[in-house]
């Protein structure tokens, strides 16, 4: 099993855009996700080592933490269970940006998932947990 933590708010997969040029349309993906994406991966890195990517079937958890809203009392915040997060961005969105990242590092292709369990939380400080296993 490897876990790790991604620290900072969790970015989610973005769509990508289009830019018309005179040699046709390019697509590129937003900057930001981009950037995201290359703290995933140096994360993944720092906790893999020396490690091979996993083959087989692999299970992933993802748990995202985000600040306390402002209109969350001392009170709530002492049971953030109570009150989930069911804002945007959605859950998809921010697990793709974390496997995508992840992908060739961790194991060779997201195609190996076979369990995936994300989750959107509170927490004093926005961070991303992850944990990984050979199914």
């Amino acid at each position: 099993m490897v876990s790790f933590i991604i620290p900072g708010e969790c970015v989610p997969q973005a769509r990508p855009r289009f830019q018309a040029t005179r040699y046709g349309v390019h697509t590129y993906e937003p900057e930001k996700c981009r950037k995201y994406k290359e703290r995933v991966k140096a994360c993944a890195m720092a906790a893999m080592r020396d490690r091979v990517p996993m083959g087989g079937a692999i299970g992933v958890l993802i748990r995202t933490y985000r600040h306390y809203p402002k209109r969350m009392t001392k009170e709530q915040r002492k049971h953030p269970e109570d009150m989930p997060p069911v804002t945007r961005p959605d859950v998809d969105n921010l697990a793709k940006a974390v496997l995508d990242g992840m992908n060739g590092i961790c194991y060779m292709d997201d195609a190996q998932i076979t369990t995936l369990t994300v989750s959107k939380e509170y927490g004093e400080e926005p961070y991303v947990r992850v944990e990984i296993w050979e199914d």
